[in-house]
């Protein structure tokens, strides 16, 4: 970081910073709300920056002050990674994924959260690429079908819709042949909102769990459901794959057929996460070992595959993106992930 902008970081008085990068027009909800490309913040993002101002060549350009405008530092620079102090993951990452936010397709970034969905190529096929940062744990959702746990299945449209949430996917494998429980080959334990809705023995390490602190990771083989709530553990999704990235390293295959699955292209929705904190999606044809090697390219540490084949949908901003391979279109299932703005 320049010595100055530390200095000013250091004694508290940067009130205000102008982000430059290039004109998106209105698209950037909460940042970018004229059309002559200088952009009140119009979301309450005050603090660190209070207002956006974008220019044509793409560079990214920043201007501080302190509360009485003495000291005033100006800057100008590409670099994104100069300005990794910012006070708040989403502000942060507001300035360290410029580019991302440029190539995004859909975008939701308010002042707490950022949500970007890119369009990517891996061995040959096109793949959808969400990242999200949150600055609260509480706003990862997860939407259950028809509103409670075991009452069949519904789109992740539908459910997003009810939630109010402004990014979904789908979540759990599931029994197919009855549209109603969560897939129990490899899954023993099921938690919702922080309670055990099933319990049919110790875990067999295939449960996807997400943590009231935020974290997402596999259910430790040997764990009973009262040890994951222990671990702080609010919700988990049924996941017949093993993990594809552990500790930020490939999984191994252990079988035949793990090597099989490793290798096979695939319609599906695959999460990961970073040291960070931050969350990447993965939607598309893919083999796990492709998308584990992409997934850490991007930071990832942990990532795990959810439901696949037709049930896979990617929904922002009120519309599903993907094209769900369903003869009837969009598979009714029974649950999903959710993000709140």
């Amino acid at each position: 970081m320049n010595p100055k902008l530390k200095k000013l970081v250091t004694m508290g008085l940067i009130s205000s910073i102008l982000i430059s990068t290039k004109c998106y027009g209105n698209e950037i909800e909460g940042l970018l709300s004229s059309s002559n490309c200088s952009y009140p913040v119009t979301e309450g993002l005050s603090g660190l920056y209070s207002g956006v101002t974008v220019n044509e060549n793409g560079s990214i350009q920043c201007s501080y002050s302190n509360n009485n405008n003495s000291d005033k530092v100006n800057e100008s620079t590409t670099d994104d990674k100069d300005y990794e102090y910012l006070s708040s993951p989403v502000k942060s990452a507001v300035v360290n994924y410029s580019k991302e936010i440029r190539e995004s397709i859909e975008r939701k970034i308010t002042e707490d959260l950022y949500m970007t969905i890119v369009k990517d190529n891996i061995d040959g096929n096109d793949v959808y690429i969400s990242h999200i940062v949150v600055n609260n744990p509480e706003q990862m959702e997860k939407l259950v079908a028809n509103g409670g746990y075991n009452r069949g299945t519904e789109t992740v449209s539908s459910m997003a819709a009810k939630a109010g949430v402004v990014w979904a996917c789908n979540g759990s494998h599931f029994n197919l042949s009855n549209h109603s429980t969560q897939d129990y080959r490899n899954n023993n334990i099921a938690i919702v909102n922080g309670k055990i809705v099933h319990d049919g023995g110790r875990s067999v390490g295939h449960e996807i769990c997400y943590s009231k602190d935020g974290r997402w990771f596999t259910a430790p083989k040997g764990a009973s459901a009262q040890d994951l709530l222990n671990m702080g553990v609010i919700e988990t999704y049924s996941s017949l794959q093993m993990p594809i990235l552990e500790n930020g390293q490939v999984t191994r295959a252990a079988n035949s057929a793990e090597v099989s699955e490793m290798n096979k292209s695939y319609n599906r929705t695959i999460i990961g996460q970073t040291a960070s904190g931050e969350i990447y999606v993965l939607t598309g044809y893919t083999t796990t070992k492709s998308a584990a090697e992409y997934l850490r390219s991007k930071g990832c540490f942990w990532s795990k595959s959810l439901d696949q084949g037709g049930s896979v949908t990617l929904y922002a901003n009120g519309r599903v993106i993907n094209n769900p391979t369903d003869s009837s279109g969009e598979r009714a299932v029974i649950d999903g992930i959710g993000v709140l703005k």
